[in-house]
């Protein structure tokens, strides 16, 4: 009899959300391997560059205010003399400046070793670098 009336109200309590329930529109912006690739004289494959992407993002997001959600699908920390010299850093710049919401690590964020990772994410998330940081959710601005 209990199993039955727990069964009702998790019936009663589903129809219930449903109708105090809402549509969104929501626009999904996704970038990946970027692989440093500022402007771009620095991109042989003519694929975009940040600076590129970063017009773009603002014109979406100014035309589409308060429905964005910007995400990075990684491998920015390897390809060209700017992230060779800061060790991948420089391309992890880029996700902080435009305010992503969403940083999923590639391959290439491991290049130079764990600490990298670690350090990546805690600039990200505004953290003392060498914190055990594995999970960075939210804004990054």
């Amino acid at each position: 009899m209990i199993f039955h009336r727990l069964w009702l109200a998790l019936l009663f309590g589903l129809c219930v959300g449903w109708t105090h329930a809402e549509l969104r529109d929501v626009v999904i912006m996704q970038t990946t391997d970027m692989h440093g690739v500022f402007e771009e004289e620095d991109d042989s494959q003519q694929n975009g560059s940040w600076l590129r992407i970063a017009t773009m993002v603002k014109r979406i997001r100014q035309r589409e205010e308060g429905k964005c959600i910007l995400v990075d699908c990684g491998d920015n920390a390897q390809g060209t003399l700017a992230t060779a010299l800061s060790r991948g850093m420089a391309g992890i710049i880029p996700l902080k400046t435009m305010k992503y919401d969403v940083w999923v690590p590639g391959n290439h964020e491991l290049d130079y070793w764990e600490r990298h990772l670690d350090d990546a994410c805690s600039f990200l998330a505004g953290i003392e670098p060498g914190t055990k940081n594995r999970l960075v959710l939210g804004d990054f601005g």
